[in-house]
Parts: structure tokens; sequence; C-alpha cells
């Protein structure tokens, strides 16, 4: 049963850091470091935001991947 218990609790890590990538993308100022440190990945944001048609968070992710 142990075995079923870790698998959960990395269930649970893994929605934990989820939420806290999407509270970053709706915040006014994007943490980008953080982003990336929870797993996050710039270049998908990007490119969702342009498909879904939101300029803003496109600009500010190609912002952010111009400074890398």
């Amino acid at each position: 049963m142990n075995w079923l218990q870790n698998y959960m609790a990395q269930v649970d890590e893994y929605e934990a850091r989820r939420e806290q990538r999407l509270a970053l993308l709706q915040a006014s100022r994007i943490n980008w470091s953080r982003f990336v440190d929870l797993g996050g990945d710039i270049v998908e944001v990007r490119a969702e935001a342009l498909q879904h048609g939101d300029h803003r968070l496109a600009r500010l992710a190609r912002r952010a991947l111009n400074r890398r």
C-alpha cells in the first residue's frame, strides 16, 4: 500500500505545482523564473496564448524568452 500513497503524493505535488503555475500566469507581473522552476515552459505558454488570442500574455512570454 505504500506505493499507492507515494503515487498519490506525487499526483498531489504535480497538481499543486500546476495550480501555482496558473496563478503566476494570472498575476499582473509574472515571475518567469519561478514559473520555469515549477516546471512551466515559456515557449508553450506563448504558443497557447497566440492560439487563444491572448496577445498580452504572448507578448510577455516573448519578452521573457528574449531575456533568456
